[in-house]
């Protein structure tokens, strides 16, 4: 399993693009235009033609009935990351939580008008990818199929933990990812073959941030996000310079809490985006 994408996955902006799309803060063509800087193409379960308008109009019809049951400040869509030895928090048993499972990459919850249904909307990459090559200089590296499952709900909120929580998790991981690179010593930059590759992580940071986020998005969630793609670009520098799995035990250590703190900065700005009127 590529263990980069146990740190980072693009999925993550499509749930604030989405999500601002929902809430009214961006229009339809500027969230479309952000979706396919992530994905080659959108496909809806399985369709042979453009999904991307399909799946938007069924999750505003699932949440159209949603915010007026739901109280202030609860967003219509929130983000699902798991990994490995994580229980995804959607309805157990279900084909949805075994496709999360599965991908590994990320889903959306939507919210519906009945509190006992909830939408898990699942992207399944085409073909797999190797975020530890990838460069969104060549563009997206795969498109998606997202498959959509109608579920009961989980009493596991997918919000495991806040914003608070998050800069802590973020704090400890950017120590333990600091100790790996300190343990790496001088074979990773002899393996890289150029300068030190702590130079490139400004670079790797930008890259992990493609395409951006949507105006209005709050503070708080892009100063978490940056810290979590600048820890992530840590890791990323070493693996790729070393390319072996001598330190793949300790990546996948790090996985979780830097998961977490990715789930938690992009619901909080869901949360965010129910929370303001617009206007």
């Amino acid at each position: 399993m590529d263990p980069i994408a146990q740190l980072f996955t693009p999925v993550q902006h499509a749930a604030v693009w989405l999500g601002a799309f929902i809430h009214h803060r961006v229009a339809y063509d500027d969230m479309h235009d952000a979706l396919f800087t992530l994905a080659t193409s959108h496909r809806f379960n399985g369709g042979d033609g453009p999904g991307l308008a399909e799946m938007c109009k069924l999750v505003r019809r699932a949440s159209s009935g949603a915010a007026d049951r739901l109280p202030p400040g609860h967003p219509l869509v929130q983000l699902v990351l798991t990994g490995p030895g994580d229980i995804p928090p959607v309805a157990a048993g279900t084909e949805a939580a075994r496709t999360v499972t599965a991908t590994g990459a990320g889903a959306l919850v939507v919210a519906d008008a009945n509190p006992a249904v909830d939408h898990v909307f699942v992207p399944v990459p085409e073909h797999p990818v190797d975020l530890a090559a990838w460069d969104p200089d060549d563009g997206p590296a795969t498109g998606w199929n997202w498959r959509h499952f109608r579920v009961g709900t989980t009493p596991t909120p997918p919000a495991a933990v806040g914003a608070g929580d998050a800069d802590h998790l973020l704090t400890t991981a950017t120590d333990r990812a600091a100790a790996l690179v300190a343990q790496a010593g001088g074979r990773t930059t002899r393996a890289w073959g150029g300068p030190d590759p702590r130079l490139t992580v400004g670079r790797l940071s930008d890259y992990y941030d493609y395409p951006g986020l949507p105006p209005h998005t709050p503070a708080r969630t892009l100063k978490l996000l940056a810290r979590a793609d600048r820890v992530t670009a840590i890791i990323h520098t070493t693996v790729i310079a070393l390319n072996d799995h001598s330190f793949d035990g300790e990546l996948y250590q790090l996985a979780r809490p830097i998961r977490l703190a990715r789930q938690a900065a992009v619901n909080y700005a869901l949360a965010e985006f129910a929370r303001t009127p617009t206007g």
